[in-house]
């Protein structure tokens, strides 16, 4: 019995020599000797809210930038870089035989900028590789809303009619992204429009929801304006509706 007790002993302190049955210990697999030679600072975009209606000069157009690093310690020649919805996204600076210095050393990184733009209300999602490297890849997503009807019409108000209908407005979401509306604003100096509920109103993903629009007739005449709503206070996105009236006697 004793005997069986001591090589009982001998094999329990066999095996805790052998770093694979401790706790939290594996045997060593691909995955722990693969690294990758060129890496991405961020590894995961998401640029946010776009203009579904770019302005000619650009000033609506959402720009993006990112790092790409040498992991190795040789040089690297950036040799080509891929989207797959180039339509979409560009990377605007990519100068094809780019040299990345050895990992450490002075020019071993490389920033990039690139713009997303598109006239679509939708969710886009894309890749950029260098090198034509499967491994590994920067995600970038991007989202437009869209706000529904883009034309808003009262029609003809009279000065003292206590019956002015409020028409709605439909602000669709159709990213898996959640936006927040955390301003409202109108075109000009409105003295005539105004909104319900209060902001910020947060539409959830894959959803829509309704702002009410009323309207106020202190002057006579024609009146124009444009609802401006702006999402996710730190990105530049506005999406707009035209809105008029002809306030008479």
């Amino acid at each position: 019995m004793k005997k069986l007790m001591v090589l009982f002993l001998i094999a329990l302190l066999t095996s805790c020599e052998d770093p694979s049955f401790l706790p939290g210990k594996h045997e060593p697999s691909v995955l722990d000797s693969l690294i990758y030679e060129i890496v991405f600072e961020p590894n995961n975009m998401e640029i946010g809210m776009a203009h579904p209606y770019p302005q000619i000069d650009g000033s609506d157009i959402l720009n993006f930038t990112f790092k790409v690093s040498n992991n190795t310690d040789t040089t690297i020649t950036l040799k080509s870089i891929k989207l797959n919805s180039p339509e979409f996204f560009e990377i605007t600076d990519f100068i094809q035989g780019s040299i990345l210095a050895p990992k450490g050393k002075q020019g071993s990184s490389l920033t990039l900028n690139g713009i997303f733009s598109s006239s679509e209300a939708s969710f886009y999602y894309d890749t950029v590789k260098i090198n034509s490297i499967s491994e590994p890849i920067l995600p970038i997503k991007a989202v437009i809303p869209t706000i529904y009807p883009k034309d808003v019409d009262f029609g003809n108000i009279s000065m003292n009619d206590a019956n002015i209908p409020t028409k709605k407005l439909t602000i669709f979401n159709d990213s898996d992204l959640p936006i927040n509306i955390d301003t409202v604003l109108f075109e000009n100096e409105n003295i005539y429009f105004s909104t319900n509920p209060d902001y910020p109103i947060e539409v959830p993903a894959t959803s829509s929801t309704i702002l009410l629009l009323n309207f106020n007739p202190i002057n006579k005449g024609n009146i124009i304006s444009s609802i401006i709503l702006r999402y996710n206070s730190a990105v530049i996105a506005d999406t707009m509706a035209l809105i008029k009236a002809e306030v008479i006697d």
